[in-house]
């Protein structure tokens, strides 16, 4: 999971490095696009019309839908396609140039198609056809070579299918008028074998129900012999055609087959609109596509079922045609003859008719493919605009500018990602608990503005009200919440390696611990580098001994035995704080320390304070605050956000732990003002800007 606070002191401390790469990248670009050759593009306008299908009802024959935005799609990619692109550079005699210079097909390919480019015009149903090169003739030519050897080609191969359509339909209708012949030969026969009979004139004896049993026979007849022959057609395509069989009309009327190709046609007719609208990534493009596929493959499992249907119906209509056979003639027992004759003669008459009706309906088509050839059956693209000679090179500065600064965007972000990938420093709150499993008691803000304008080092008497002084406030809360009374009055404040601020941190807790009222006591136990003398001596009240040019005495003089503890302790402006300075320098600071006076030091400061704090060396460095843990009541480790290493931490962290220290949390000191955590950001809060009513106090 992305650390977002983390992510926000990135930017907020890198802004600079985005900055400088999005200028070298776009400077570079630009200072790579002057020493480009100059490219004149020219454009060519296409227009594809919307009509009708061209071929209707045809088996086997490919159809063409100008009208769907497929259409569209297709003859612009077919405008790049390979043969058009030979066509158009042989038109132009460039490909005999490339052939020169060594290059094969698929290398001048390649080449012209870097330099051609289609795309449909939004809303519109125009293609523009555009063509870059060096020369500007050469780019003029190109264009218009290439929507030329497009319209050619596809007008060759319109021509194709149309040629294969009308040779279907004619061997369909030689086919039907020698089954025509034969159908009058036998009616023909028939007569000449009964002349004697009035065969034209239906006999009186010929009831209602006779006729009406012969009409129903010559229906499941032809009926049958319509499946048979479908049968034998299904029976001719074969696997992975499937879609071919919905060309067979009886098939495709099969009630669960049609329902499935209507339910096919809905699901296509719906994704089509879906892809107008989204991309192939989005949700509701994928489901549409999944919709359409799952209906095809419904369609396809019961047309792979095709042929045992039309069997089944084949071997229903033949028992049905027996059903009739033997009704007709039971009926016709004791019929006079020419009732016997009528029946017969009359399916003859019948399958002459049948096969005249199929017979014309294929020679009409014939002819309505010959007017379609004449006047609709062009390719529905035309010209809109010739390629025109350009006169100026095309600019492109505007948008390689705009890639090269998106460009130089992600290189800089990749370069701070790259940066926090290889800092081995705490930056966020969060961070140090997440990876540590310590509770963070204060993170205060490092802020050069406040320390300017204060121009001293405890900021919660310079500036009760800046940000570094809540925070200090905060640590105090934090602080007071550890436990019993009597468990959490002596603080140990210590931190991994120096320069972390922890003698900063030090005397500001314990400033902040007196302005709640409380008596405190600061024990500056850092004896090998001192650093409370400097930090209070605006705050420290003159006293006997420094008016008689001798040295204030302090912790290692107590420790040595050399002054009393009041006599150690130098007093302060502030009321109820009270603080303990180093003293003079001592050869083994440890050895003090490990001395049984330090203790009864605390013992006896117990009495007089009500919180005491003790500034200590790294625990890092040297062992002197390890001595100083059994005495204490609580540790708080300072750790300096983006300098301390996470192996300092880490070590430090086991120190305190095998010295059996109680840990009450660590304090992140001087991390960057703009950015805290969610739970520290103070600099937006109303109550830390000073708006405050006239009857607000500070609290006690």
């Amino acid at each position: 999971m992305i650390d977002k606070n983390r992510l926000r002191l990135l930017l907020f401390r890198f802004w600079w490095l985005i900055l400088l790469a999005v200028i070298v990248t776009m400077l570079s670009t630009f200072a790579w696009m002057q020493r480009q050759v100059a490219v004149y593009s020219s454009r060519a306008v296409i227009e594809v019309a919307q009509q009708e299908d061209v071929i209707l009802k045809v088996e086997g024959v490919k159809k063409d839908n100008p009208a769907g935005s497929d259409y569209l799609s297709t003859v612009a990619e077919s405008l790049t396609g390979d043969g058009v692109l030979l066509a158009a550079a042989r038109e132009i005699d460039l490909y005999d140039e490339l052939r020169k210079n060594g290059l094969t097909d698929s290398a001048i390919v390649e080449t012209l198609r870097g330099k051609v480019a289609s795309r449909v015009r939004g809303r519109t149903r125009l293609i523009d056809v555009i063509a870059s090169d060096v020369d500007p003739v050469r780019a003029q030519k190109l264009a218009n070579a290439i929507v030329a050897a497009y319209l050619d080609r596809s007008t060759t191969d319109r021509s194709s299918r149309s040629g294969v359509a009308t040779d279907y339909l004619k061997d369909q209708a030689k086919r039907l008028e020698t089954e025509l012949t034969a159908a009058r030969n036998a009616v023909s026969e028939f007569r000449l074998k009964h002349k004697d009979l009035p065969l034209e004139i239906e006999g009186p004896s010929v009831n209602t129900r006779s006729t009406e049993l012969s009409d129903k026979l010559l229906a499941v007849q032809s009926q049958r012999a319509q499946i048979e022959a479908d049968l034998g057609r299904a029976n001719g395509i074969g696997a992975g055609s499937e879609m071919d069989l919905l060309q067979i009309s009886t098939l495709a009327a099969i009630p669960k087959v049609a329902e499935a190709n209507a339910a096919l046609k809905e699901q296509q007719a719906a994704f089509d609109q879906i892809k107008k609208r989204y991309l192939e990534q989005h949700p509701k493009y994928i489901q549409a596509a999944e919709s359409a596929a799952a209906a095809a493959d419904t369609l396809k499992r019961l047309l792979a079922e095709a042929v045992p249907m039309l069997k089944e119906r084949s071997d229903q209509a033949a028992l049905l045609e027996k059903q009739i056979q033997e009704a007709i003639a039971q009926m016709n027992e004791g019929n006079s003859e020419l009732s016997k004759v009528m029946v017969p003669y009359r399916i003859l008459l019948s399958e002459v008719d049948s096969v005249q009706k199929r017979y014309n309906e294929v020679t009409n088509r014939i002819a309505e493919i010959g007017m379609k050839e004449k006047a609709a059956d062009r390719v529905p693209v035309t010209i809109a605009e010739a390629a025109l000679l350009p006169s100026t090179p095309t600019s492109r500065t505007g948008s390689m500018l705009s890639k090269a600064a998106l460009a130089g965007l992600a290189i800089g972000l990749a370069l701070i990602f790259l940066i926090d990938r290889l800092d081995q420093t705490y930056q966020s709150v969060e961070h140090l608990e997440s990876e540590l499993g310590v509770s963070v008691l204060a993170s205060v803000p490092d802020d050069r503005v406040e320390k300017r304008r204060s121009n001293q080092g405890v900021t919660t008497l310079a500036d009760r009200n800046s940000l570094q002084a809540e925070a200090y406030r905060t640590l105090r809360a934090a602080l007071s919440l550890l436990g019993d009374e009597s468990r959490r009055r002596i603080f140990l404040v210590t931190s991994a390696l120096p320069g972390e601020g922890k003698s900063r941190t030090s005397a500001n807790l314990a400033v902040a611990f007196a302005q709640r009222g409380l008596r405190t006591l600061l024990i500056d136990a850092d004896m090998r580098r001192p650093s409370q003398q400097k930090l209070l001596e605006e705050t420290l009240k003159p006293s006997e001994h420094d008016s008689s040019g001798e040295k204030h005495p302090g912790l290692s003089e107590y420790l040595s035995g050399l002054c009393t503890f009041t006599e150690a302790c130098s007093q302060t402006k502030v009321e109820n704080f009270t603080a303990i300075l180093a003293g003079g320098r001592s050869p083994q600071p440890a050895d003090l320390l490990a001395q049984a006076a330090f203790g009864e030091m605390l013992e006896l400061a117990q009495q007089h304070f009500d919180r005491i704090v003790v500034d200590t060396p790294p625990v890092n460095s040297v062992s002197d605050a390890i001595i100083m843990i059994p005495h204490v009541h609580s540790v708080c480790l300072v750790v300096r956000a983006g300098h301390t290493t996470r192996r300092a931490v880490k070590r430090s962290l086991e120190n305190l732990t095998r010295a059996g220290a109680r840990l009450a949390g660590v304090i992140l000191n001087r991390q960057r003002s703009g950015v805290y955590s969610y739970y520290y950001n103070y600099r937006y809060d109303p109550y830390i800007k000073g708006d405050r009513t006239e009857n607000a106090q500070e609290p006690q």
